[in-house]
Protein backbone atom coordinates (compact mmCIF):
# COMPACT_ATOMS: atom_id res chain seq x y z
CA UNK A 1 0.00 0.00 0.00
CA UNK A 2 2.87 2.37 0.67
CA UNK A 3 4.34 1.65 -2.22
CA UNK A 4 0.99 2.31 -4.58
CA UNK A 5 1.20 5.69 -2.37
CA UNK A 6 4.23 6.59 -3.27
CA UNK A 7 4.19 5.66 -7.12
CA UNK A 8 1.00 7.58 -6.78
CA UNK A 9 3.12 10.64 -5.19
CA UNK A 10 6.06 10.53 -7.87
CA UNK A 11 3.31 10.41 -10.76
CA UNK A 12 1.46 13.19 -9.80
CA UNK A 13 5.29 15.16 -9.18
CA UNK A 14 5.98 13.84 -12.76
CA UNK A 15 2.75 15.17 -14.24
CA UNK A 16 2.36 18.22 -12.18
CA UNK A 17 5.83 19.60 -10.22
CA UNK A 18 8.14 19.52 -12.80
CA UNK A 19 6.56 21.09 -15.54
CA UNK A 20 6.09 23.78 -13.57
CA UNK A 21 9.91 23.86 -12.53
CA UNK A 22 10.62 24.01 -16.12
CA UNK A 23 8.29 27.04 -16.74
CA UNK A 24 10.15 28.15 -14.00
CA UNK A 25 13.36 27.67 -15.60
CA UNK A 26 12.11 29.59 -18.76
CA UNK A 27 10.83 32.68 -16.90
CA UNK A 28 14.06 32.74 -15.08
CA UNK A 29 15.66 32.47 -18.74
CA UNK A 30 13.56 35.41 -19.89
CA UNK A 31 14.30 37.65 -16.98
CA UNK A 32 18.09 37.16 -17.14
CA UNK A 33 17.57 37.89 -21.06
CA UNK A 34 15.58 41.26 -20.02
CA UNK A 35 18.29 42.09 -17.58
CA UNK A 36 20.68 41.75 -20.14
CA UNK A 37 19.04 43.61 -22.63
CA UNK A 38 18.31 46.80 -20.36
CA UNK A 39 22.23 46.75 -18.48
CA UNK A 40 23.04 47.30 -22.53
CA UNK A 41 20.45 49.98 -23.24
CA UNK A 42 21.56 51.96 -20.00
CA UNK A 43 25.30 51.63 -21.01
CA UNK A 44 24.22 52.61 -24.12
CA UNK A 45 21.88 55.91 -22.88
CA UNK A 46 25.09 56.59 -20.58
CA UNK A 47 27.27 56.45 -23.47
CA UNK A 48 25.08 58.82 -25.22
CA UNK A 49 24.62 61.41 -22.32
CA UNK A 50 28.46 61.87 -22.24
CA UNK A 51 28.72 62.56 -25.88
CA UNK A 52 25.93 65.28 -25.24
CA UNK A 53 27.42 66.75 -22.45
CA UNK A 54 30.99 66.82 -24.78
CA UNK A 55 29.15 68.83 -27.13
CA UNK A 56 27.11 71.11 -25.08
CA UNK A 57 30.58 71.77 -23.21
CA UNK A 58 32.28 72.13 -26.72
CA UNK A 59 29.73 74.69 -27.95
CA UNK A 60 29.93 76.63 -24.47
CA UNK A 61 33.74 76.80 -24.87
CA UNK A 62 33.25 78.17 -28.71
CA UNK A 63 30.36 80.04 -27.23
CA UNK A 64 32.65 81.66 -24.61
CA UNK A 65 35.81 82.12 -27.39
CA UNK A 66 33.55 83.87 -29.33
CA UNK A 67 32.56 86.27 -27.19
CA UNK A 68 36.17 87.43 -25.78
CA UNK A 69 36.92 87.61 -29.66
CA UNK A 70 34.12 90.44 -29.97
CA UNK A 71 34.97 92.08 -26.80
CA UNK A 72 38.29 92.12 -28.47
CA UNK A 73 37.60 93.42 -31.81
CA UNK A 74 34.98 96.18 -29.67
CA UNK A 75 38.49 97.41 -27.53
CA UNK A 76 40.22 97.23 -30.52
CA UNK A 77 37.76 99.64 -32.97
CA UNK A 78 37.27 102.11 -30.04
CA UNK A 79 40.96 102.56 -30.01
CA UNK A 80 40.98 103.11 -33.21
CA UNK A 81 38.37 105.38 -32.88
CA UNK A 82 40.05 107.02 -29.92
CA UNK A 83 43.54 107.96 -31.83
CA UNK A 84 41.13 108.68 -35.03
CA UNK A 85 39.60 111.47 -32.91
CA UNK A 86 42.85 112.56 -31.51
CA UNK A 87 44.34 112.84 -35.11
CA UNK A 88 41.40 114.75 -36.24
CA UNK A 89 41.99 116.97 -32.85
CA UNK A 90 45.96 117.48 -34.00
CA UNK A 91 44.92 118.40 -38.11
CA UNK A 92 42.45 120.79 -36.94
CA UNK A 93 44.95 122.50 -33.89
CA UNK A 94 47.70 122.39 -37.41
CA UNK A 95 44.79 124.38 -39.67
CA UNK A 96 44.39 126.88 -36.68
CA UNK A 97 48.04 127.46 -35.77
CA UNK A 98 48.41 127.98 -39.64
CA UNK A 99 45.75 130.54 -40.11
CA UNK A 100 47.31 132.30 -37.18
CA UNK A 101 50.70 132.34 -38.76
CA UNK A 102 49.79 133.68 -42.04
CA UNK A 103 47.75 136.30 -40.02
CA UNK A 104 50.33 137.62 -38.44
CA UNK A 105 52.93 136.99 -41.18
CA UNK A 106 50.37 139.51 -43.34
CA UNK A 107 50.04 141.88 -40.55
CA UNK A 108 53.93 142.54 -39.89
CA UNK A 109 54.27 142.84 -43.42
CA UNK A 110 51.17 145.36 -43.57
CA UNK A 111 53.38 147.44 -40.82
CA UNK A 112 56.46 147.28 -41.82
CA UNK A 113 55.46 148.83 -45.15
CA UNK A 114 53.69 151.04 -43.56
CA UNK A 115 56.64 152.11 -41.33
CA UNK A 116 59.11 152.03 -44.17
CA UNK A 117 57.03 154.24 -46.15
CA UNK A 118 56.69 156.85 -43.09
CA UNK A 119 60.09 157.12 -42.69
CA UNK A 120 61.18 157.44 -46.19
CA UNK A 121 63.12 154.13 -46.35
CA UNK A 122 65.58 155.24 -43.76
CA UNK A 123 66.95 152.19 -41.26
CA UNK A 124 68.26 153.38 -37.65
CA UNK A 125 71.40 151.89 -36.54
CA UNK A 126 71.55 149.52 -39.45
CA UNK A 127 72.98 151.57 -42.22
CA UNK A 128 74.20 149.73 -45.34
CA UNK A 129 77.53 149.88 -44.43
CA UNK A 130 77.68 148.28 -41.56
CA UNK A 131 75.45 145.59 -43.01
CA UNK A 132 78.25 145.00 -46.10
CA UNK A 133 80.73 144.59 -43.71
CA UNK A 134 82.73 141.72 -45.11
CA UNK A 135 83.21 138.37 -42.85
CA UNK A 136 85.74 135.43 -43.32
CA UNK A 137 83.93 132.15 -42.93
CA UNK A 138 85.25 129.29 -41.70
CA UNK A 139 82.47 127.15 -42.02
CA UNK A 140 81.11 124.55 -44.73
CA UNK A 141 78.58 126.60 -46.88
CA UNK A 142 78.79 130.01 -45.31
CA UNK A 143 76.46 129.10 -41.98
CA UNK A 144 78.68 131.31 -40.04
CA UNK A 145 78.23 134.63 -42.08
CA UNK A 146 74.15 133.77 -41.99
CA UNK A 147 74.33 133.53 -37.95
CA UNK A 148 76.53 136.50 -37.47
CA UNK A 149 74.27 138.40 -39.82
CA UNK A 150 71.00 137.45 -37.86
CA UNK A 151 73.06 137.45 -34.26
CA UNK A 152 74.05 141.98 -35.38
CA UNK A 153 70.82 142.59 -36.55
CA UNK A 154 69.64 141.28 -33.08
CA UNK A 155 72.29 144.14 -31.40
CA UNK A 156 73.62 140.70 -29.61
CA UNK A 157 77.98 142.18 -29.01
CA UNK A 158 80.19 139.82 -30.34
CA UNK A 159 81.57 139.08 -26.91
CA UNK A 160 78.22 138.32 -25.38
CA UNK A 161 77.81 135.43 -27.87
CA UNK A 162 77.99 131.96 -26.39
CA UNK A 163 77.87 128.38 -28.20
CA UNK A 164 77.72 124.47 -27.79
CA UNK A 165 79.34 122.58 -30.79
CA UNK A 166 78.43 119.08 -30.94
CA UNK A 167 81.03 117.13 -33.55
CA UNK A 168 83.41 120.48 -33.71
CA UNK A 169 85.78 118.17 -35.77
CA UNK A 170 88.69 121.01 -36.64
CA UNK A 171 89.58 123.90 -34.38
CA UNK A 172 89.15 126.64 -37.84
CA UNK A 173 88.35 124.44 -40.50
CA UNK A 174 84.52 123.84 -41.51
CA UNK A 175 83.67 125.25 -37.88
CA UNK A 176 80.23 126.99 -37.40
CA UNK A 177 81.78 128.26 -34.46
CA UNK A 178 85.60 129.71 -34.82
CA UNK A 179 84.56 133.00 -36.25
CA UNK A 180 82.30 133.70 -33.02
CA UNK A 181 85.86 132.79 -31.21
CA UNK A 182 88.28 134.81 -32.98
CA UNK A 183 85.41 138.04 -32.51
CA UNK A 184 85.48 136.96 -28.85
CA UNK A 185 82.71 134.54 -28.16
CA UNK A 186 83.09 131.29 -25.73
CA UNK A 187 81.64 127.99 -25.55
CA UNK A 188 82.07 124.27 -25.35
CA UNK A 189 83.64 122.08 -27.91
CA UNK A 190 82.52 118.62 -28.10
CA UNK A 191 84.51 116.04 -30.06
CA UNK A 192 84.27 112.22 -29.99
CA UNK A 193 88.17 112.04 -32.11
CA UNK A 194 90.46 112.17 -29.89
CA UNK A 195 93.24 112.69 -32.96
CA UNK A 196 91.32 116.22 -32.82
CA UNK A 197 91.30 116.87 -29.20
CA UNK A 198 94.92 118.67 -28.91
CA UNK A 199 94.40 120.60 -32.12
CA UNK A 200 91.09 121.90 -30.65
CA UNK A 201 93.05 122.73 -27.07
CA UNK A 202 95.73 124.11 -28.66
CA UNK A 203 93.96 126.69 -31.43
CA UNK A 204 91.18 127.41 -28.80
CA UNK A 205 92.16 127.62 -25.30
CA UNK A 206 89.48 129.66 -24.21
CA UNK A 207 86.77 127.32 -24.90
CA UNK A 208 85.65 124.18 -23.03
CA UNK A 209 87.00 121.30 -25.25
CA UNK A 210 85.32 117.57 -24.32
CA UNK A 211 86.56 114.33 -25.89
CA UNK A 212 83.41 112.80 -25.80
CA UNK A 213 81.01 111.24 -28.19
CA UNK A 214 76.62 112.25 -27.38
CA UNK A 215 75.04 109.44 -26.27
CA UNK A 216 71.49 108.47 -27.47
CA UNK A 217 71.21 105.58 -24.95
CA UNK A 218 72.48 104.55 -21.39
CA UNK A 219 76.00 103.27 -22.56
CA UNK A 220 78.94 104.43 -21.05
CA UNK A 221 80.96 103.91 -24.24
CA UNK A 222 80.72 103.78 -27.82
CA UNK A 223 83.01 102.61 -30.95
CA UNK A 224 83.56 105.70 -32.77
CA UNK A 225 84.58 105.03 -36.29
CA UNK A 226 87.60 107.51 -37.86
CA UNK A 227 86.73 108.20 -41.83
CA UNK A 228 89.93 109.50 -43.81
CA UNK A 229 87.32 112.17 -44.94
CA UNK A 230 86.65 115.69 -43.36
CA UNK A 231 83.58 115.22 -41.21
CA UNK A 232 82.55 112.00 -41.68
CA UNK A 233 83.87 110.36 -38.55
CA UNK A 234 80.77 108.99 -36.54
CA UNK A 235 79.46 106.26 -33.77
CA UNK A 236 77.31 104.76 -36.20
CA UNK A 237 78.97 102.07 -38.24
CA UNK A 238 75.83 102.25 -40.85
CA UNK A 239 76.71 105.46 -41.97
CA UNK A 240 80.82 104.62 -41.95
CA UNK A 241 80.02 101.74 -44.15
CA UNK A 242 77.70 103.95 -46.44
CA UNK A 243 79.93 106.89 -47.07
CA UNK A 244 82.74 104.14 -47.45
CA UNK A 245 80.66 102.85 -50.15
CA UNK A 246 79.11 106.08 -51.68
CA UNK A 247 82.88 107.15 -52.13
CA UNK A 248 85.51 104.60 -52.70
CA UNK A 249 88.40 107.00 -51.79
CA UNK A 250 87.02 106.96 -48.09
CA UNK A 251 87.58 104.04 -45.51
CA UNK A 252 87.58 103.75 -42.31
CA UNK A 253 90.97 104.18 -40.85
CA UNK A 254 90.89 103.33 -36.88
CA UNK A 255 88.13 103.36 -34.91
CA UNK A 256 88.20 103.80 -30.83
CA UNK A 257 86.25 103.02 -27.73
CA UNK A 258 85.12 107.01 -26.07
CA UNK A 259 83.46 107.95 -22.97
CA UNK A 260 79.77 109.29 -23.35
CA UNK A 261 77.57 112.14 -22.03
CA UNK A 262 74.18 113.32 -23.06
CA UNK A 263 73.39 116.73 -23.78
CA UNK A 264 71.22 117.89 -21.36
CA UNK A 265 74.54 117.11 -18.61
CA UNK A 266 76.32 119.28 -20.74
CA UNK A 267 73.93 122.36 -20.68
CA UNK A 268 73.62 121.93 -17.15
CA UNK A 269 77.20 121.28 -16.41
CA UNK A 270 79.01 124.52 -18.76
CA UNK A 271 75.92 126.83 -19.18
CA UNK A 272 74.06 129.21 -16.52
CA UNK A 273 71.99 130.45 -19.48
CA UNK A 274 71.02 128.84 -22.82
CA UNK A 275 73.74 128.92 -25.48
CA UNK A 276 73.39 131.38 -28.26
CA UNK A 277 74.48 128.66 -30.89
CA UNK A 278 73.84 124.93 -30.71
CA UNK A 279 75.94 123.51 -33.82
CA UNK A 280 74.78 119.78 -34.40
CA UNK A 281 76.84 117.44 -36.63
CA UNK A 282 77.22 113.77 -35.59
CA UNK A 283 76.38 111.73 -39.20
CA UNK A 284 73.16 110.07 -38.85
CA UNK A 285 71.75 110.86 -35.06
CA UNK A 286 71.07 114.28 -34.66
CA UNK A 287 67.57 114.06 -34.88
CA UNK A 288 67.76 111.92 -31.76
CA UNK A 289 70.10 114.44 -29.60
CA UNK A 290 67.65 116.72 -30.31
CA UNK A 291 65.02 114.98 -28.95
CA UNK A 292 66.92 114.57 -25.95
CA UNK A 293 67.21 118.57 -25.00
CA UNK A 294 64.85 119.71 -22.40
CA UNK A 295 63.55 122.61 -24.76
CA UNK A 296 61.19 123.97 -21.70
CA UNK A 297 64.55 124.95 -20.29
CA UNK A 298 67.52 125.27 -22.56
CA UNK A 299 66.22 127.71 -25.48
CA UNK A 300 69.60 128.13 -27.94
CA UNK A 301 68.59 130.97 -29.97
CA UNK A 302 69.89 129.71 -33.16
CA UNK A 303 70.61 125.97 -34.08
CA UNK A 304 72.39 124.65 -36.83
CA UNK A 305 71.33 121.16 -38.02
CA UNK A 306 73.43 119.11 -41.18
CA UNK A 307 70.74 117.97 -43.44
CA UNK A 308 71.95 116.63 -46.88
CA UNK A 309 73.16 112.46 -46.62
CA UNK A 310 76.76 112.38 -47.62
CA UNK A 311 77.44 112.46 -51.12
CA UNK A 312 80.52 113.36 -53.05
CA UNK A 313 79.03 115.40 -55.57
CA UNK A 314 77.51 118.41 -55.40
CA UNK A 315 73.85 118.21 -53.76
CA UNK A 316 71.27 120.09 -55.47
CA UNK A 317 68.25 118.29 -55.13
CA UNK A 318 69.05 115.61 -52.40
CA UNK A 319 67.80 117.97 -49.04
CA UNK A 320 66.51 116.16 -45.84
CA UNK A 321 64.63 118.13 -43.68
CA UNK A 322 65.79 116.76 -40.52
CA UNK A 323 64.53 118.25 -37.62
CA UNK A 324 61.98 120.46 -39.09
CA UNK A 325 58.81 119.41 -37.84
CA UNK A 326 60.30 118.87 -34.21
CA UNK A 327 62.33 122.53 -34.12
CA UNK A 328 59.12 124.09 -35.49
CA UNK A 329 56.98 122.15 -32.33
CA UNK A 330 59.56 123.61 -30.08
CA UNK A 331 58.82 127.46 -31.12
CA UNK A 332 61.96 127.37 -34.07
CA UNK A 333 61.80 128.49 -37.77
CA UNK A 334 64.13 127.97 -40.60
CA UNK A 335 65.66 130.85 -41.57
CA UNK A 336 67.89 129.42 -44.32
CA UNK A 337 69.14 126.41 -45.66
CA UNK A 338 72.82 126.69 -47.39
CA UNK A 339 72.85 123.58 -49.36
CA UNK A 340 74.17 121.47 -45.96
CA UNK A 341 73.19 122.81 -43.60
CA UNK A 342 69.57 124.10 -42.15
CA UNK A 343 69.74 127.52 -39.81
CA UNK A 344 67.21 127.65 -37.29
CA UNK A 345 66.26 130.73 -35.54
CA UNK A 346 64.02 130.34 -32.20
CA UNK A 347 60.71 132.62 -32.91
CA UNK A 348 60.20 134.22 -29.75
CA UNK A 349 63.25 136.13 -29.48
CA UNK A 350 62.87 137.78 -33.23
CA UNK A 351 59.48 138.26 -31.62
CA UNK A 352 60.86 140.15 -28.51
CA UNK A 353 62.79 142.09 -30.95
CA UNK A 354 60.79 142.91 -33.55
CA UNK A 355 58.60 144.28 -31.26
CA UNK A 356 61.06 146.25 -29.49
CA UNK A 357 62.03 147.84 -32.76
CA UNK A 358 58.62 148.33 -34.34
CA UNK A 359 58.00 150.56 -31.22
CA UNK A 360 61.69 152.09 -31.85
CA UNK A 361 60.26 153.01 -35.53
CA UNK A 362 57.19 154.34 -34.32
CA UNK A 363 58.30 156.59 -31.76
CA UNK A 364 60.55 157.73 -34.32
CA UNK A 365 57.53 158.23 -36.74
CA UNK A 366 56.42 160.45 -34.27
CA UNK A 367 59.40 162.24 -33.40
CA UNK A 368 59.62 162.98 -37.06
CA UNK A 369 56.17 164.32 -37.66
CA UNK A 370 56.42 166.38 -34.60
Amino acid sequence: MKTAIKRMVRKACAWYVEPLYQENDKLRNQLTQLCESNEAQLKNAAETQAALLKRITDIENREEWTRTRFEEMSSRIADIEHREEWTRNRFEEQDRRVTDIEEREEWTRKRFAELTEQIGNRTDGISAGENDEYIASYAQSGEDAIISYILKFLQIQSNEITYLDLGANHAKKLSNTFHFYKNGGHGVLVEANPELISELQAERPDDVVLNRAIAIDQKREITFYVLNGDGLSTTELEEAERACKENPEVSIKSKYTVQTCMVNQILEEYFIASPMILSIDLEGIEEAVLEQIDFDQWQPTIIVLENIPYTPLLSLDHREFRGVDFLNKKGYTEYAFTGINSVFVHRKVVDKFNEKRKKELEKKVFETRR
